[in-house]
């Protein structure tokens, strides 16, 4: 079932790269197999759970991915998540167009709840959530508050431009 070193164990990099096969053919359960037995075999790490919660994302099994991500952030899974197993995550919601729990781990994240740091793509993504679902106001006082913390290197284009083609920067005077 797994690709072999010439030593004869199986390898995080190649459980990797399976999982993120299986994720781009929407088979989820077979992500969540793989994730299995590797933690049996000792060579699940941080980046092949990274690629999990990604491959549940272009699964449209988001829910599945953020359960993965919540039991690395409580410390029942090993590895510990970081900024990249959140963004995965952040990227199923953001599909999904659920706006709301996007926010939420977002706020969670800007709070220092779980110690990780948010960047760039975890913002962005925040920003088309709110795009995809409409939620202009939302993604209004998302931009207001990164400008008004320095924060000038989110990649705002695309949801930026969003939410000019829908009128969110008209003035209503």
């Amino acid at each position: 079932m797994f690709a072999t070193k010439e030593g004869g164990g199986s390898t995080a990099k190649a459980l990797t790269a399976k999982v993120a096969k299986l994720g781009w053919h929407g088979a989820w359960q077979s992500v969540l197999l793989v994730l299995e037995e590797a933690h049996k075999i000792s060579q699940l790490d941080v980046v092949l759970c990274n690629a999990g919660v990604r491959a549940c994302a272009r699964s449209q099994a988001w829910q599945v991915g953020l359960s993965l991500l919540e039991s690395m952030l409580q410390g029942r899974a090993i590895p510990i998540a970081d900024c990249i197993t959140v963004n995965s995550a952040l990227s199923g919601c953001a599909a999904a167009a659920d706006w709301q729990r996007t926010l939420q781990l977002l706020e969670e994240l800007t709070t220092g709840r779980w110690g990780i740091e948010p960047n760039t793509i975890t913002f962005n993504t925040a920003l088309n959530a709110c795009a995809r679902s409409e939620q202009w106001q939302e993604a209004l006082c998302l931009l207001w508050i990164l400008d008004g913390q320095g924060t000038n290197d989110v990649m705002r284009a695309g949801p930026t431009k969003d939410l000019k083609s829908k009128g969110a920067f008209t003035s209503s005077t």
